[in-house]
């Protein structure tokens, strides 16, 4: 978060805080350490270790998200470009099975249930660390949350679920009708009736953006 200021203000007091009750590692994506060793000092001195990872191919990227066990999304409400960030980093969290910890803003409340697929804590330094050490410290609702935030992702908002949502629409738009195997696909999409019994074994880790965008990622492992 390195290129938004207040974006990147907010998580460092979020993880000097987290550091102070916890221990794990930082992991800051798209810069290297050179670039970031004096915005790491405060956690470094609450006793948080630091790493910085130059950008990745996206590929690259997603698997060394994919080791995280904890990803952030933070929204900065007084800025209007912040609020105007995309959903795509979320995507990579949700696809690697990595715990969510996001602002409660913008588009996240209409994915993301609180407490049950991902944390929404306030705009807060106080709620984000509490949120933090909470699954830091609390393995089991970690990945419970993890898996409820990937399935969701699989049965919502896939590129295929996505195609076959939006099929409907356009058939309806266009006055034809939808074949029945089309309608019992699209009722088990929207009915979320898919599972899976694959569960998350991340390490301990948080995240923040992708590789390509100016601002780099955040992460933290025990």
């Amino acid at each position: 978060p390195l290129a938004y200021p207040r974006e990147a203000a907010f998580i460092r007091d979020v993880m000097a805080r987290v550091f102070e009750r916890s221990a794990g590692e930082f992991w800051l994506f798209g810069t290297d350490e050179a670039s970031a060793s004096e915005w790491f000092a405060p956690i470094r001195a609450a006793g948080g270790k630091c790493r910085a990872i130059p950008p990745l191919p996206y590929e690259g990227y997603l698997a060394c998200v994919a080791e995280c066990a904890i990803g952030m999304q933070p929204i900065a409400p007084e800025n209007d470009f912040s609020q105007g960030k995309s959903f795509g980093k979320l995507l990579a969290y949700l696809s690697g099975q990595v715990a969510v910890v996001a602002s409660n803003a913008v588009d996240h409340p209409m994915f993301f249930r609180d407490g049950e697929s991902g944390l929404l804590p306030e705009h807060d330094v106080e709620a984000w660390a509490t949120a933090i050490c909470h699954l830091l410290d609390n393995s089991d609702d970690r990945c419970r949350m993890a898996m409820r935030g990937w399935q969701d992702f699989r049965e919502r908002i896939t590129s295929q679920k996505f195609a076959l949502l939006l099929d409907s629409i356009l058939r309806d738009a266009a006055g034809l009708p939808l074949e029945q195997e089309h309608r019992n696909r699209l009722d088990a999409c929207l009915n979320h009736s898919e599972r899976s019994p694959l569960a998350p074994t991340n390490p301990l880790h948080v995240s923040s953006v992708p590789p390509g965008d100016a601002d780099g990622s955040s992460h933290a492992s025990r």
